[in-house]
């Protein structure tokens, strides 16, 4: 009962840290193996600020920052990012899909089906444009991800691994099933190493032809997450190590261990934990930079 009162309480507090990016302000060298794309809201502005931060320092010398909001961008959201990542593309995401002329129309209708439909179609853009990272805003690097670097000169994605099951839509499982097709175990699509042409977009066109389950898609907070899986089957991706790509509950109550961010390449900050990104993440950050 203690700890749960004390989880409510974390989850609901301000975290300074948080706003503490124009403290540790560093400027990055840029390099063309491969862009780093993460995709926030603009309430989690400053999320997103850390999670490219954090992907730009393990990384630095190799990728080119791009932000991608599913929401509208003022002239100060792209001043908060020129100044830490100068000449960053900052994109809309939903003008942006539109201009696209790869996407058919099925997957143009995830745009707008559901809140994160966008989010599935945007995984499938950038897999055409390649080498590309995907990663949500609530991902933080702490070490050099070497499969994450092995992995964008390869031909198969990958992805990371929940490690408590597979969170899927049940919409979506019956239909993968009614087709005959398969979905990996465990997919978490917060991190998706994207390798240029590794998904194929067709495939996914022609199931959501069959698809009747649109109405549904909404009720799920794991559609997108299940709809990735289903590309990521297709092209048979490749999951990142467990232990170094972590997606776990470590810390979620204030009388529990938490992750040694020194061992680890990367951590999905997942809903549950969201409140240990800013408790714990970003001040280990903030001192690996403070050392440098």
């Amino acid at each position: 009962m203690i700890s749960k009162l004390f989880w409510r309480y974390e989850r609901s507090r301000s975290y300074p840290s948080l706003t503490r990016h124009a403290q540790v302000r560093r400027l990055f060298a840029y390099g063309s193996m491969a862009t780093i794309n993460v995709l926030t809201v603009p309430k989690c502005m400053d999320d997103a600020v850390w999670s490219l931060w954090s992907w730009m320092r393990v990384l630095e010398g190799k990728v080119t920052p791009r932000l991608f909001v599913d929401g509208d961008v003022t002239p100060e959201h792209r001043r908060l990012f020129d100044n830490h990542f100068p000449g960053i593309q900052v994109h809309e995401l939903r003008p942006w899909l539109g201009q696209r002329q790869d996407l058919g129309p099925q997957l143009r209708r995830l745009i707008t089906s559901f809140p994160l439909g966008g989010k599935a179609a945007l995984v499938a853009a950038l897999s055409q444009d390649g080498p590309s990272i995907y990663s949500d805003s609530d991902v933080l690097a702490f070490n050099r991800p070497t499969q994450l670097i092995d992995g964008l000169t390869g031909k198969k994605p990958l992805y990371m691994l929940d490690r408590y099951g597979s969170n899927y839509a049940s919409v979506v499982v019956a239909a993968v099933q009614e087709q005959q097709l398969s979905l990996p175990d465990q997919v978490n699509s917060g991190l998706i190493v994207l390798p240029k042409n590794s998904l194929n977009l067709t495939a996914l066109e022609e199931f959501l032809e069959r698809f009747a389950g649109w109405e549904q898609l909404g009720q799920s907070w794991f559609s997108e997450q299940t709809l990735i899986a289903l590309m990521l089957s297709a092209a048979q991706g490749e999951p990142l190590k467990r232990d170094d790509y972590v997606v776990s509950l470590d810390r979620q109550f204030v009388f529990e261990r938490d992750v040694d961010y020194r061992r680890i390449a990367v951590r999905h900050f997942t809903g549950p934990v969201r409140h240990v990104m800013y408790l714990k993440g970003i001040p280990f950050l903030i001192k690996l930079a403070e050392r440098t």
